[in-house]
Parts: C-alpha cells; structure tokens; sequence
C-alpha cells in the first residue's frame, strides 16, 4: 500500500504554484481598476514621487506612543501614485515610502513587544514543526504520501517567515518584501488545501489502529493455526518416515532370516547332490534326477539372490566397482553359459563383438556379466524357435563413448502395454506369461537398475508381438592404463580352474590339513565335512561359538592350533561374531573364514569387523569352498 502511494510527486503541486503565480502576476500587470474615492487621492496622483515636500511630509511623523494625527498611521500625507505590482517588485526592499510600524500608530512599549515577540515565537515554533517532520519522513522511509509532508512543511516555514517578518516591519517597513512572502504563503497554502483534498480520499481508505490490531490480530492467528497444522504435519510425516524406516528395517531383516532359511537347506541340498553326482550310476533315470535336483536348487536360489540384489538396490546398500574389466570376453561367457540350452530349444545364438571394443575398460565386470546374463536368459526363455543375436559395438552418446550391447531375438514379443510394465518389479507381460513361462518378473528390473548405478541405461529398442524384442544396454566407458588392464578381470572370481576339474584333484589340496568345523545344521556338518575330509582335512566338528573358541584355545595352549576355521555365524549359546572377536582376543592368528547362509551386502562388512580373513555365503560350491581355503593356507604358508 505504502509503496502505491508513493506515485504522489511534485508535478501537480508546481502546476498548481505556476498557475497560482500567473494569476497573481496578470492581476498586477492590469491597471488599477477602482477609481479615486475622493479629490484628496486624485490630487496624490498627480504628485510625483520624488516631490520634497512629500518626503518633508513623511519625515514628520509622531513618535511612539505620541497622539499626534489622532493615532492615524501618515494618513495626512499626499498619497502616492499609483503603480503595477511588477514597479513594486523592483522596489522590493526598499523602505523610503513607508515608516517603520513603531511610527504608524500610537504604539506602547508593551503592546508593540507583545506582538514582536509573539511573531517570533510563533515563528521558530513552526520552524521546529516541519524540521521534525523531516526528520521523520527521512527516518521512516516506509511512510505513505511522503510529498504532502514536505509541502506540508513548506506551508508551515512559509507561515512562520510571515510572522517573523510582521515582528520585523516594527523597525524595518519591508512591506513590498512582506507581501512578496504572503503571496508565496498564499500559493503554498492553496496548493497543499488542493493536495490534501486529493489526498483524504486515499487516506481514509487506511485502515485505523483499531483495525491494523484487528487484522495483524486475524492475522497471527491465521500464522499461529498454519504453524500449529505444519507442526502436526511434521510430527506426522516424522511418525511416517519412523514407520517407513521400521517397515524397511523390518523388510531387510525379513529377507535376511528369509535368505538365511532358505539357503541353509539348500547348501545340503545342492551339496549332496554335487557329490552324489560325482558317482558313477549306470540308471539314466538317476542321473536325470540328479541333475533335476540340481537344477530347480540351483533355480531357487537364482530367485532369492535377485530378490535381495532388489533389495540391496532399493535400500541404496548395493556397491558398484570400478576395476579393470574385459568387456569382450564378459560378453562371451555369458553367451557360453545359455549355449547348452539354446542348442537343446533348436535355437540359434549367434555373437558379433566389434574389434573397436577396448580389451580392457574400468567398470564393475561382476554387475556387467550380471546385466548382459539377465538378457540372454530373458531372451531364450521367451524364444522357441528361430534366434538369438548379441551384438556388441562402440558408439558415442552426447559426446561420451559407450559401450553398446544389442540383444535381439525373435521371441513372442511384447504389445506397448506390455513393454510398459516389463521393467517394474516382478512385472512380466501378463498373467499368461508367468503362468507359461514362469519366473518372478525381476530380471529386466534388476538389469535397468544395475544399468543406472553405472551410469548407463537399459531400454526396449523395439519389440511387437510375435515378432520378437531387441533389447540395448548403453554404458559408459572409462578407458584404464596398461598397469592395470594387467589386472583385468576375464572370469568369474569363483572359479578356480586347478580345483574345479575333478573332485580327484581336489583330494589331494587339504591333506593333512588341521580344520575346526564350527555349524550348529547336522546335515550342513556332514556335508563339508564330506568335501573337506575328500579333500584330505583333519576335521574337527563343533556346533556353537562356545565349544568353538574353547576347542581352538586348548589347542593354541598346547602348541597344537587349528591351521584355519571355517565358522557359522549364526549359532545359538555364541555366535560366530562374538567367538571371532574372542579367539582374536585370545590372539588366534590363523585364518577364520565365515560361512554363513546370511547373504547381504552389510553381513560380509560385519563379519571382516568381527576378525574373519574372509566370507562365503551358502550355498556354496566345492570349487569356491576349496578354491578359498587353499588360498588363506597358501598365504599363511608363505608367511
């Protein structure tokens, strides 16, 4: 509001004051218009000015308080002639045709002080009311009409010069100069009335004290009840993200315990019929069960490794690598793993990788064989004749070189409503889908989101229904130097080629080897004792994390320690945690491998604090189990 009326400037006042001035000026310029009341004037008329008797006349005057002339101011003196206010002007100051206003009149002493001193008072009291008007306007910038307070006070000092200059005329008859001062006090004084009487209209839209503390009053309460709701409001979305974040601590420990109790029976599981396979049966029918078993555990547990890297993705606790990797033969691993099944559907897998790819490039090789596995196994499911093609190039995208992988195969394909779904979680094409082909719809889902954790992306290039679907991955590259390319990564980290030929070889790595077993599942026990004694280990079985570290501090007392522990961290009486740190404590050196069916990101971090050299989630394969104790034992003996 302040800040509307603030559009009050000067120009209509100097319009006002320039008219005002005109008006004054060609009144004086006409000529007298009242004619002579009466000889005696007419006769003054005709005497010039200069004429000594005039003066001889003017200079007796009666003194103050003398009753000469019957206290009449010079009215026996011949008049003057008259002249335009324009002569006037040029006489403006002086004095020699009128006598000071001590000597017109009969003035006493106290009456001619009572008005001297009254004028100047009355004028330094108006000259205080506009300095502190002033004052106040300049200090109180957010002050409406700021225009009229200085005219205002322009009106009031016009005022007081006029009072002051009525105290002055009593020794110095400046009457000219007096009048000159009230026709500017008059065109001030009707330029403020003007002002004001355009003002008051807007003024008086103002709202009163009374309602200022009515309306900041509303006001506050108004703020008062917002603050109040957004208070409850935070307390409530505070309460929402304690129940998302329980509700999510929940889900992480419900799939925790969930992966835990599933891959416990499934390490006997897939365990035993590793080694019953190992036998040589003559029954086709038992090998095909063999191999039954085998498969579906190995498909279950396909299934709860994606449902916790979904998980582990949407929790933000999934880590991303950069290490040297090799893209090219990556690519083709994969492609080697869906060989088998491509021949046994009648499918043809062909595989095109450009020679422009990098051997070696910085990325996370285990995410990237992930992604590229996900499509391929995607692709043959959905495809029961004709072909596969991956194709694998470089191209650059927004000035970045990337990876492209294409993946094409001519499968049922998908309709838009289809394709739209098909990268949400556990959302396959439809119900007949999932009924016919079976799986949880996560794959596609797990690839797009690994896809963008490394920076790249994941989409559907094109697809129709029975025509097949392309799916492309772009990722950015990052090129590595020599020394490391050297350190590239070709196969999978599990895999030790001198222990997964044949359990033969196998016998002969753990021979006389000193091992405590610590597991609190009977068949768990069994079976790697079964691996490590083929193996040629000393093993010693105990079921919880107490019998676990007395066992192991007898024998360091006896200058007998076990050479390595392989221990179960979830046990009851002590688990595998709480004995680690105790043996460390108890300054047992030898390596502690954590072999446990807990399978997230936070329970490998938890066991290396705990004191264990290193981590094997279950089920495991003989090939990993040995492939790891071999090589702490390795290290040790070098040491």
């Amino acid at each position: 509001m302040i800040a509307r009326n603030r559009d009050l400037t000067y120009e209509p006042h100097c319009r006002t004051l320039w008219f005002a001035a005109a008006a004054l000026v060609i009144l004086a310029m006409t000529p007298r218009f009242v004619g002579a009341t009466n000889a005696e004037s007419a006769a003054n008329r005709l005497i010039e000015p200069n004429d000594p008797s005039v003066h001889a006349r003017r200079i007796a005057l009666p003194t103050v308080g003398s009753s000469a002339g019957g206290g009449r101011c010079c009215t026996s003196v011949g008049g003057l002639a008259d002249r335009s206010l324009a002569t006037e002007a040029s006489l403006l100051f002086d004095t020699s045709h009128f006598p000071p206003r001590w000597k017109c009149g009969s003035w006493s002493a106290s009456l001619g002080w009572t008005h001297i001193i009254s004028d100047i008072v009355i004028f330094l009291a108006y000259v205080t009311i506009p300095t502190t008007l002033i004052i106040f306007v300049r200090k109180r910038k957010d002050v409406p009409f700021h225009g009229l307070f200085f005219l205002f006070g322009a009106f009031i000092v016009f005022c007081g010069l006029t009072h002051l200059m009525e105290a002055t005329i009593f020794y110095w008859p400046a009457y000219r100069f007096a009048g000159v001062l009230k026709i500017c006090t008059a065109i001030v004084s009707v330029v403020t009335s003007a002002t004001l009487i355009r003002v008051i209209p807007r003024a008086l839209k103002f709202k009163s004290p009374t309602q200022l503390q009515k309306f900041v009053a509303k006001q506050t309460l108004e703020l008062r009840q917002t603050n109040e709701a957004l208070i409850r409001t935070n307390k409530q979305l505070a309460n929402a993200n304690l129940v998302a974040e329980q509700a999510n601590r929940t889900k992480s420990a419900f799939l925790a315990n969930m992966s835990h109790e599933i891959r416990t029976p499934m390490t006997a599981i897939l365990g035993f019929a590793e080694i019953i396979s190992d036998a040589d049966h003559h029954d086709p029918e038992v090998k095909n069960a063999i191999e039954t078993v085998r498969r579906n555990g190995n498909h279950l547990l396909t299934v709860v490794n994606d449902i916790l890297d979904l998980s582990k993705i949407e929790t933000g606790h999934l880590s991303i690598e950069s290490v040297p990797a090799a893209p090219k033969t990556l690519i083709e691993d994969a492609c080697l793993l869906y060989q088998g099944q491509c021949a046994m559907k009648g499918l043809s897998l062909q595989v095109d990788i450009s020679p422009a790819i990098p051997l070696v490039l910085l990325s996370d090789p285990t995410r990237l064989r992930q992604i590229v596995t996900n499509l391929i196994a995607n692709a043959v499911k959905f495809t029961d004749n004709g072909s596969i093609r991956v194709f694998a190039k470089m191209t650059t995208l927004e000035k970045t070189e990337s990876l492209c992988v294409d993946v094409i195969d001519s499968g049922i394909g998908m309709s838009d409503e289809q394709q739209a779904r098909v990268f949400k979680p556990f959302g396959q094409g439809d119900a007949s889908t999932t009924r016919r082909f079976g799986g949880t719809g996560l794959g596609l889902t797990i690839s797009r989101r690994l896809a963008e954790l490394l920076g790249g992306t994941l989409h559907i290039e094109k697809s129709a229904p029975k025509s097949g679907s392309h799916f492309r991955l772009l990722l950015p590259i990052e090129h590595c130097d020599s020394q490391d390319a050297s350190e590239a990564t070709t196969t999978p980290p599990e895999v030790s080629p001198d222990v997964a030929q044949s359990p033969r070889i196998a016998e002969k790595l753990l021979d006389g080897r000193h091992i405590l077993l610590v597991d609190d599942g009977v068949d768990n026990q069994r079976l790697f004792s079964i691996l490590l004694r083929n193996a040629g280990a000393d093993v010693t079985i105990v079921e919880n994390g107490k019998d676990a570290f007395e066992r192991a501090t007898a024998a360091l007392n006896t200058n007998q320690p076990f050479e390595l522990i392989l221990m179960d961290m979830q046990m009851p009486i002590m688990d595998g945690f709480t004995a680690t740190r105790k043996l460390r404590e108890a300054s047992f050196s030898g390596p502690i491998i954590a072999l446990t069916a807990y399978a997230m990101t936070a329970d490998r971090e938890s066991c290396i604090e705990a004191g264990c050299n290193d981590y094997i989630s279950k089920p495991t394969q003989r090939a990993e189990l040995l492939d790891v104790i071999t090589r702490h034992l390795s290290e040790v003996t070098a040491k």
